[in-house]
C-alpha cells in the first residue's frame, strides 16, 4: 500500500526555524526511513549564524541531518561594498548603520543586520533560484513516480511554509523579504508563517531585544496583511498607490518585488507562545519546537490533505474586531497539539532490560547448591580417587600387577666367586627395565587422565549452567574439587616422601647385602660355600624386589601428584573465569539498572503534550512468564559458553539475541492502540481524553472580548483527531469517547472537529486550531508595547525597515481612535493641546504637561496623539472644559469659532512648530495631521456648527502663512 503524500516546502529562517525542522525531517526518517524521506518534501534552513551546520549533530535528531542542498549560510562578508547603495539606504535607518560589521555569527537580535545578511547574499547564494528549484522539483510530476508513495492534490498545489520567530535578528529581519520574493514568484500558492513569540525565550542569555523586535514585527505583518482594507473594514492604512510597500534586495527591475492588490502576505499565520490557552504554561522551549514540528510532519503525510479542507474553513479574517479591539483584522491563529502514544521502543528497551537482569539473577540462584555427594560422585565416576583405600589414578597410570618380579630373574648362573657381579648387573637391568615401562605407561596414562579431566569438568560445568543457579552452582563444585584434589595431593606427597625414604634404607641395605656376598665369594672356607652364596643373593633378590615397589610407587605418585597440581591449576583457572563472570554480570546488572533509570527517568520527563498508554497499563512494563520462560532459556542459551566472554557487551548481545526471539518481545509488535484504550476501564479511558483534550489547547493566550458585538462573535475552533484507521476506531459520532468530548470549545463532532486516518498505529493526535485574531488580543500585547515604546524612545530601533517605522499603525490604534482623535483635534482647537516651547503639551489645572517624555518627537502630532489616547485623565480634561464653554452664554460662538481657526491652521508652524514641507508625505505624522483637520470638520458638523459641511480645502502647500 503506497504511502499518500502532499507537497511541502519548509523554510527555516534563523535558529528556531532550523531546530523546529530538524525536528520534522526527523519525524517523516522515522516513518519512512531515512533514505525514503518522501519526494514531495522539500528543506531549505537558512541563518546568519555558521552555527546552523552543526544543528543536525544533536543526539535527539540521531540519523536525519540536513544535506548541503537543504542549507544556506547567509553571513555578512564585505559591508562597506554595499552599504551605500541605493538598494540598501532605502530602507536602513542611519542610527543602525554603525552597527553593521562583518559576521558569521549570527545577527545579534538585530534585524536590520538579519535583513542587510540576506540582501547581501540574495544575488551571489542565489537565493530565489535555490527556492524556485525546490517548488520546481516539487511540481514536477516525473520526480513523483514511486511503489511507495502516491503524491494527492493537484500538481501546481504545494504548500509552503516559513518558521521562524519574530523575535530575533535573522528570522525577524529576514522572513519579510523572503515572503515578498515568494508572493511575487508564486501568487497563488498556500504560503504559512509559522512563528514562535517572545515569551518562550525570556530567560535565556543576550534575548532582551525579543518582545520589542516580535512587537515591530507584528506591525508591520499587520500593516500588509491589513492591506485588503475596504471601507467596511478600515483595519489598515495601507496604500497600493502612494505608499505600497516593495522590496528590493538586488536593486534590479527584475527583484523589485511588490504584492499585487489582491496577493495576500500569508495565507495563515499560526502564533506559538509560553501561556496557552487556558492558561497552562509551555516550560521547555524544545516542547514547544516539538509540537510545531509535528504539526507541520502532519502536513506531509496522510492527513496533509484533511489539515488543507480543515484551514479552509475558517474566514474569520473577513469579520473585524470590535471597536475595543480597533477594530483590527483578524489574521493570526494558533494550534495545540497532544498525542496518545504506544513507545514500542521504549516498551521493548523496559521488556529487554528486566529480562536480562531475571536472566542474570537466575545464574545466581543459591537455591541450587551443590553438595558434597556430587562432588564425591564425579571423582569416584571418572576414577580420580587417591583416597579412602583406593588408588585410581597411580593405577591408571601402571599396575603393581604388571611388575611380575622372581628372585631367579636376577639370580647369577651359578653361585661361585664372581657371581656378585652379574646379581648386580641383572637387577639393575631389571629396574632400568621397569622404570621405562613405567615411565611410557605414565607417560600415556597422564595424558588420559588430564584429557579425561577436561573433558568431564566441562561436561559437569556444561551441565551446571543448564539450570538456574549454573553461576553459584560452578562456584560451589569447582570450590569442592579444589578442597578434594588439594587433600589428595597432600596426602600423596607424605607417601612420595615415605617411599623416599624406604627407597634410601632399601639401597643401603643392598650395598651392604652385595658386599656380605663378596664376602661370601672371598671365603677361605670351601665348605657350604655356594649355598652361602645363593642364601645372600636370595635375601638380596627379596629386598631389591622392595626396592623396585618404592620407585615405581614413588614414580607413579610423583606423576599422580603432577596431575593433581595440574588439575588444581585448572580448577583455579575456572574459579576465576567463575569470578570475572559474576563480575561481567555484576556489571551487565548495574548496566541494566543505571539504563533503565534513564528510561524510567526520561519518561518522568516526557513532553507535556504526550500521553504513553503504558502510563495506564503497567502490565505491558512487565516480564510476563507466560511469554518469558527461563526453562527455555536456558536451553537456548549457551552459558557455559558465555562465561568465557571477555566483555559485557558481548553478554548483553548475546542476552538480547535470544530475549528478542521471545514473545515477551514480539508481543509488542502485535499491540495495537485502539485495541488497548479498548481493555481500560471506563473511569481510565475518560481521563486519557480529557488530558488528550486539555493538552491540546491552542499554544497562545488571548483576551477574547475582541469578537464581542461583531459580524463573528466567536473565534472559530477547528479541531482534527487523528486516528491509526477511521474505519476501525473508538472515535465514533455519538459513542461514550465523543460524546466527552461534544461541543468542546465550540467544536462539533464530525463538522468544526474532524476524523482523519493517519495510518500511524503508534499515535492517536488531537490537534486543535484556534482563530482567527487580531494581534491586539495576545494576553501581553500591552507590555510588549511598553517595552517596544520605551526601546524606541531611548534609541533602540526594532523595524526591518524605515518603512514601517513611517506608515505601520501601532497594533493598539486603529481607525476606530476616530473619537479619541476628534477629541484630541477638540483639545487642539481649545487650546488645551498646543505647542509650547516646542512639545506639544496639555494643559492640566494650570500646568501644561508634555504628551510625549524624552527628547524625541516631542512635537511629532502623530505620537502625541497615541500618547493621549491612553490617558483617561488627559481625555476627561478636554471633554470638560469642552461642557464648560458649550454652558457659558458666548460659548457656543467662541467653540464654532476656534474649531474654524484649528481647522485652517493644523498645517500651519505655529501649530507644528514646523514647515508643514518638512513632514515626509505618506508618514505617520502627515497622515495623522489631514486626519486631525477631517476630525475637527467632523466634529463640527456634530456639534452642530453652521455651514460646516462647507468648509473649503486647505492648501497644505503654503504653511507659513
Amino acid at each position: 500500500m503506497k504511502h499518500k503524500v502532499s507537497r511541502n516546502l519548509f523554510i527555516g529562517l534563523g535558529g528556531t526555524g532550523s531546530k523546529v525542522l530538524i525536528k520534522v525531517k526527523k519525524a517523516l526518517a522515522d516513518k519512512y526511513g531515512v533514505d525514503g524521506i518522501p519526494p514531495s518534501t522539500e528543506f531549505l534552513v537558512m541563518d546568519t549564524d555558521i552555527e546552523m551546520d552543526t544543528i543536525s549533530s544533536d543526539s535527539v535528531v540521531g540519523a536525519a541531518t540536513f544535506n548541503n542542498n537543504e542549507k544556506l549560510h547567509i553571513p555578512i562578508k564585505s559591508p562597506h561594498t554595499i552599504i551605500d547603495q541605493d538598494r540598501i539606504k532605502f530602507w536602513l535607518p542611519n542610527e543602525v548603520r554603525p552597527l553593521i560589521t562583518p559576521s558569521a555569527n549570527g545577527a545579534k537580535q538585530l534585524r536590520p543586520l538579519g535583513r542587510f545578511a540576506f540582501v547581501e547574499n540574495f544575488s551571489s547564494s542565489n537565493i530565489l533560484g535555490k527556492i524556485e528549484n525546490k517548488i520546481d522539483n516539487l511540481k514536477s510530476a516525473n520526480q513523483h513516480n514511486s511503489d511507495v508513495f502516491e503524491i494527492i492534490g493537484d500538481s501546481s498545489e504545494v504548500m509552503i511554509h516559513l518558521v521562524f520567530s519574530p523575535c530575533g535578528g535573522t528570522g525577524a529581519g529576514v522572513f519579510m523579504d523572503v515572503i515578498m520574493a515568494l508572493r511575487h514568484r508564486y501568487e497563488r500558492e498556500n504560503i504559512y508563517a509559522w512563528m514562535v513569540m517572545p515569551d518562550m525565550f525570556k530567560g535565556f542569555p543576550f534575548t532582551g531585544n525579543v518582545t520589542k523586535n516580535a512587537y515591530a514585527a507584528l506591525m508591520e505583518i499587520d500593516h500588509i496583511m491589513g492591506k485588503d482594507r475596504t471601507d467596511k473594514n478600515a483595519w489598515s492604512n495601507y496604500d497600493h498607490n502612494k505608499h505600497p510597500y516593495i522590496t528590493n534586495p538586488s536593486g534590479t527591475k527584475t527583484t523589485e518585488f511588490k504584492l499585487g492588490e489582491s496577493v495576500p502576505l500569508f495565507n495563515y499565520i499560526y502564533l506559538f507562545d509560553k501561556t496557552m490557552m487556558e492558561g497552562s504554561i509551555i516550560h521547555d522551549i524544545d516542547g514547544l519546537y516539538d509540537r510545531i514540528a509535528r504539526t507541520l510532519f502532519f502536513h506531509v503525510t496522510d492527513s496533509g490533505a484533511e489539515l488543507l479542507r480543515l484551514y479552509n474553513n475558517n474566514d474569520d479574517f473577513r469579520h473585524a474586531s470590535n471597536k475595543g479591539s480597533h477594530l483590527k483584522r483578524r489574521s493570526y491563529s494558533s494550534m495545540g497539539l497532544s498525542q496518545l502514544i504506544i513507545d514500542r521502543e521504549y516498551l521493548v528497551s523496559v521488556r529487554r532490560l528486566k529480562a536480562m537482569t531475571k536472566l542474570v539473577e537466575s545464574l545466581s540462584e543459591s537455591s541450587n547448591i551443590h553438595d558434597q555427594g556430587g562432588i564425591d560422585n564425579f571423582i569416584d565416576s571418572n576414577g580420580f580417587r587417591e583416597d579412602q583405600g583406593k588408588d585410581n589414578i597411580i593405577d591408571k597410570l601402571f599396575s603393581m600387577s604388571s611388575l611380575s618380579f622372581t628372585a631367579e630373574s636376577i639370580f647369577p648362573a651359578s653361585f661361585e666367586k664372581g657371581c656378585n657381579t652379574q646379581l648386580k648387573e641383572n637387577a639393575e637391568l631389571y629396574l632400568n627395565s621397569t622404570k621405562q615401562r613405567l615411565q611410557n605407561s605414565c607417560n600415556a596414562g597422564i595424558q588420559l587422565l588430564q584429557s579425561t579431566f577436561l573433558e568431564s569438568l566441562q561436561k559437569k560445568q556444561n551441565d551446571l549452567y543448564s539450570s538456574e543457579g549454573g553461576l553459584i552452582a560452578e562456584k560451589q563444585f569447582l570450590n569442592g574439587m579444589l578442597g578434594s584434589f588439594k587433600g589428595m595431593k597432600d596426602e600423596i606427597v607424605i607417601e612420595i616422601e615415605t617411599h623416599a625414604s624406604s627407597i634410601q634404607s632399601t639401597r643401603k641395605l643392598l650395598v651392604e647385602l652385595h658386599n656380605q656376598i663378596v664376602d661370601y665369594e672371598t671365603s677361605f672356607s670351601p665348605f657350604g660355600k655356594s649355598n652361602r652364596i645363593k642364601t645372600g643373593c636370595v635375601e638380596y633378590a627379596e629386598n631389591f624386589y622392595r626396592l623396585v615397589k618404592d620407585e615405581v610407587q614413588k614414580e607413579r605418585k610423583s606423576i599422580a601428584e603432577n596431575f593433581y597440581i595440574f588439575a588444581i591449576n585448572i580448577l583455579e583457572r575456572e574459579l576465576g573465569s567463575n569470578r570475572k563472570f559474576a563480575s561481567l554480570l555484576d556489571e551487565v546488572s548495574q548496566f541494566n539498572f543505571s539504563k533503565l533509570q534513564v528510561l524510567l527517568n526520561a519518561e518522568m520527563k516526557t513532553k507535556d503534550f504526550e500521553i504513553h498508554v503504558h502510563e495506564y497499563l503497567n502490565e505491558y512494563l512487565e516480564v510476563n512468564k507466560d511469554l518469558f520462560g527461563l526453562t527455555d532459556a536456558y536451553g537456548v542459551i549457551k552459558f557455559y559458553n558465555l562465561r568465557n566472554s571477555d566483555s559485557r557487551e558481548s553478554i548483553i548481545t548475546s542476552f538480547e539475541t535470544y530475549i528478542d526471539s521471545t514473545e515477551l518481545i514480539k508481543e509488542i509488535n502485535t499491540l495495537e492502540l485502539e485495541d488497548l484504550l479498548g481493555k481500560l476501564p471506563k473511569g481510565k479511558l475518560k481521563d486519557i481524553i480529557e488530558r488528550l483534550d486539555k493538552q491540546s489547547e491552542a499554544c497562545i493566550k488571548l483576551n477574547q472580548t475582541f469578537s464581542s458585538e461583531t459580524t463573528r462573535p466567536a473565534m472559530t475552533d477547528l479541531g482534527m483527531i487523528l486516528v491509526p484507521d477511521v474505519k476501525n476506531t473508538i472515535f465514533k459520532v455519538d459513542s461514550d469517547v465523543t460524546n466527552t468530548l461534544a461541543n468542546k470549545g465550540n467544536m462539533i463532532f464530525g463538522q468544526t472537529l474532524k476524523l482523519a486516518s493517519s495510518n500511524d498505529r503508534d499515535r492517536i493526535t488531537f490537534l486543535k486550531i484556534k482563530g482567527m485574531f487580531p494581534a491586539s488580543a495576545l494576553h501581553n500585547i500591552d507590555s510588549m508595547k511598553s517595552e517596544f515604546t520605551m526601546s524606541m524612545e531611548s534609541g533602540g530601533y526594532h523595524f526591518s525597515d524605515v518603512y514601517f517605522e513611517k506608515y505601520a499603525m501601532d497594533l493598539l490604534q486603529g481607525q476606530q481612535d476616530k473619537e479619541l482623535l476628534k477629541l484630541f483635534a477638540i483639545g487642539g482647537a481649545l487650546q488645551i493641546i498646543g505647542l509650547d516651547k516646542g512639545a506639544i503639551k496639555i494643559n492640566i489645572d494650570n500646568v501644561k504637561v508634555p504628551l510625549v517624555e524624552g527628547s524625541r518627537n516631542r512635537n511629532n502630532r502623530a505620537i502625541a496623539f497615541e500618547c493621549f489616547a491612553q490617558n483617561k485623565e488627559w481625555q476627561d480634561a478636554v471633554k470638560k472644559y469642552l461642557e464648560y464653554l458649550d454652558k457659558k452664554i458666548d460659548g457656543k460662538p467662541i467653540i464654532a469659532k476656534l474649531f474654524k481657526e484649528h481647522y485652517d491652521n493644523i498645517n500651519k508652524i505655529e501649530v507644528l512648530g514646523k514647515k508643514f514641507e518638512s513632514v515626509e508625505s505618506g508618514s505617520a505624522e502627515y497622515n495623522h495631521i489631514h486626519n486631525e483637520r477631517a476630525s475637527i470638520q467632523q466634529a463640527a458638523i456634530e456639534f452642530p456648527i453652521k455651514d460646516a459641511g462647507e468648509w473649503g480645502a486647505i492648501d497644505y502647500g503654503n504653511s507659513s502663512n
